[in-house]
């Protein structure tokens, strides 16, 4: 597993180093009502989708990206299971890209949400975007809810996000994202620890899966994270308490010690 803890601190840096380049004013203000004509030729805007659906995941991507094609299958799983709520639609910036080609890169991958291109929809220059993938997720009343430059390195951090949003509780607030990594001193995962997201006047408890990762969505808070819980055979220092306050989706890391 210690390729995961390798690719996880690779993705931690490039979001870091995406996060000083993220376009400011975006989220929280409403985003134009966009039209994208999908490699099927059908018509689809941003009122259009939001009058049936209460949530819409924007992608912009190329078909030579390596990152983009890996993050869709994981988006896949999750539109399937939410798409009487939610919308995913994603769009080629690359100019080179045809109908033809983003038709066959969705089957290829197996891809059911709309697909099309970007060219003529002024959604690159609009989301500003200085890399690929990047997504806009845009709640129910047109708003900008979060944005994230850079890859979905699990499904898990794009589901958390969708039920932020499709949350009954929703009130408007955009998300912050935090993402977890469990490990003990050999940066081995670390499941089933119980770890504490807490503000001053809430805490919500999460727990690490069996690659040792907990994906949190929330109001951009200062949050505290704590260690509650351990596996037996684990220790901790009981007054660990890291603050996250950074809403862009970047990894923190919690070792443990084992034995």
């Amino acid at each position: 597993m210690k390729k995961l803890f390798a690719i996880i601190l690779c993705a931690a840096l490039m979001l870091t180093a995406a996060a000083l380049a993220e376009p400011s004013g975006l989220v929280g203000s409403a985003a134009p009502d966009f039209t994208v004509t999908t490699c099927d030729g059908e018509t689809l805007t941003l009122g259009g989708l939001l009058a049936e659906k209460e949530l819409v995941a924007l992608n912009i991507f190329t078909s030579w990206c390596p990152p983009c094609r890996q993050e869709f299958p994981e988006m896949e799983g999750i539109y399937e299971a939410l798409s009487d709520r939610m919308e995913i639609v994603a769009v080629s910036a690359e100019p080179e890209d045809t109908d033809e080609i983003i038709a066959a890169y969705r089957d290829e991958l197996g891809l059911t949400f709309p697909m099309g291109l970007a060219s003529g929809t002024g959604i690159v220059e609009y989301a500003r975007v200085q890399g690929y993938p990047t997504t806009l997720f845009i709640d129910r009343d047109g708003n900008v809810g979060y944005y994230q430059l850079g890859m979905f390195l699990v499904g898990e951090q794009f589901k958390v996000l969708a039920d932020y949003f499709l949350s009954d509780s929703y009130d408007g607030t955009p998300a912050t994202a935090c993402n977890v990594y469990v490990c003990d001193q050999d940066e081995e995962p670390v499941a089933g620890a119980y770890l504490n997201f807490c503000t001053d006047t809430t805490c919500e408890t999460k727990q690490s899966d069996e690659n040792g990762l907990i994906c949190f969505a929330g109001k951009p808070e200062s949050y505290h994270v704590q260690i509650l819980k351990l596996p037996e055979g684990y220790s901790f220092d009981e007054n660990y308490d890291e603050t996250y306050d950074s809403p862009s989706g970047d990894w923190m890391y919690v070792q443990v010690t084992k034995g």
